[in-house]
């Protein structure tokens, strides 16, 4: 049905049905994560104004607010993918990069069904290259 990796991430640091503010706690991490990958992107990226104004306006929308008042999979998903976007756009295709993003990709799927796009663009963009 859903892809075990957001429940056993949050049974790993101690979250669970029995533990709400843990829980609560570990998807708010990974939402502050996200957005420093974001910022961190946009500056790489050559956006520095950007990277100031976005990602607050991105953390103040509403979706995102009535997001970050439950505990969901998408902060996770979100943190990875923003991740792998600051990686891959370093310009830096050592191992130890290219290691790196394929770890984020291949967990995101275990994470979010959605990530599957990810997974398909990594592997094209692998062959690619």
């Amino acid at each position: 049905m859903f892809p075990p990796g957001y429940p056993l991430l949050l049974s790993l640091l101690g979250g669970g049905s029995n533990t709400i503010p843990i829980s609560h706690f570990v998807s708010t991490t990974f939402f502050a994560a996200s957005l420093i990958f974001y910022a961190a992107w946009l500056r790489r990226s050559g956006h520095e104004s950007a990277s100031l104004l976005f990602p607050p306006l991105f953390a103040l929308s509403p979706d995102v607010l009535i997001f970050s008042l439950g505990i969901f999979s998408e902060f996770v998903f979100l943190a990875i993918l923003l991740a792998v976007f600051y990686l891959h756009g370093n310009g830096n295709r050592s191992e130890r990069i290219l290691l790196a993003i394929s770890v984020l990709v291949a967990t995101a799927p275990l994470i979010r069904t959605a990530a599957i796009a990810l997974l398909l663009a990594w592997l094209i963009s692998l062959f690619r290259s």
